[in-house]
């Protein structure tokens, strides 16, 4: 099973939604998951997600489309975001794709 972790983060939001997602990454094996992220403008994360051994495939801010997860090869998606509108989020799941929200902290 391939797992899409859709996260974003920056100055404004803080990391949070990246870092819940690179937790729940550790529990894939590393062929399993990919991380959804656009640039988070914060240099320290950058590195740590540079360093963290998870593919990290840039998108486009605010964006949730059944492309991207095809072109990932994905099975299912969890998604942390603020930036996400919620109707991009029900339409994938009314098409039928697995899509659930990230766990709470």
């Amino acid at each position: 099973m391939k797992v899409a972790l859709r996260a974003d983060a920056g100055p404004s939001e803080g990391v949070g939604h990246v870092m819940r997602m690179l937790a729940l990454a550790g529990g894939f094996a590393a062929d399993e998951v990919r991380l959804l992220c656009g640039p988070t403008g914060i240099p320290w994360l950058e590195r740590l997600l540079a360093s963290s051994g998870i593919e990290r495939v840039p998108v486009r801010e605010a964006t949730l489309g059944r492309d991207e997860l095809r072109a990932v090869g994905a099975d299912v998606v969890v998604v942390d975001s603020y930036r996400i509108p919620s109707d991009d989020v029900s339409d994938l799941y009314d098409s039928g794709f697995p899509v659930t929200p990230a766990p709470s902290a």
